[in-house]
């Protein structure tokens, strides 16, 4: 008998669980509870930076003869009015790349070791998505040259210094 009434406590309780949300879908009022439980971080667009040498395409940082170092690269936000945080993607060990993100539309000047400061400007437009949101470009201008971006993988910028 204590199998039966423990099989009959779960059934019922699976049955009221189905029920509820067999009756929230549809109803017209907005299934909101779910999204309560759902950890969202702050919608970002990351952007990787390949910087290379005009002559010879050679990667000035990460190639086999770097003739500069990750810390000569220093990114200023005109939105936040400071330098950015920047790592390093070492996911492809040939393949190396400078990455920062971006949280909305800003303006960013990519300082170079004493080469001529770069200017990126981002227009980006925040969609809401379920419980939690991303971030779009719109618009992506490298020194007033509108380019190519991508809102599926990070999008890379190509320097030739």
């Amino acid at each position: 008998m204590g199998l039966k009434l423990r099989f009959g406590f779960f059934a019922g309780v699976a049955l009221l669980f189905f029920y509820s949300c067999v009756k929230k879908e549809d109803s017209n009022i907005p299934n909101t509870h779910n999204c309560a439980l759902v950890l969202c971080t702050q919608a970002s667009k990351t952007f990787n930076i390949h910087i290379l040498d005009k002559s010879n395409s050679s990667d000035l940082i990460f190639g086999s003869n770097p003739k500069y170092r990750f810390n000569d690269v220093k990114i200023y936000s005109t939105r936040l009015k400071k330098n950015i945080d920047l790592s390093v993607d070492s996911t492809d060990k040939s393949n190396k790349f400078i990455r920062f993100e971006t949280f909305g539309t800003d303006e960013f000047v990519i300082y170079f070791a004493s080469t001529t400061p770069d200017s990126l400007k981002v227009e980006t437009k925040f969609i809401a998505e379920s419980c939690c949101g991303k971030l779009d470009i719109t618009n992506l201008n490298l020194n007033n040259q509108s380019i190519q971006f991508s809102n599926t993988v990070p999008t890379t910028i190509t320097l030739k210094k």
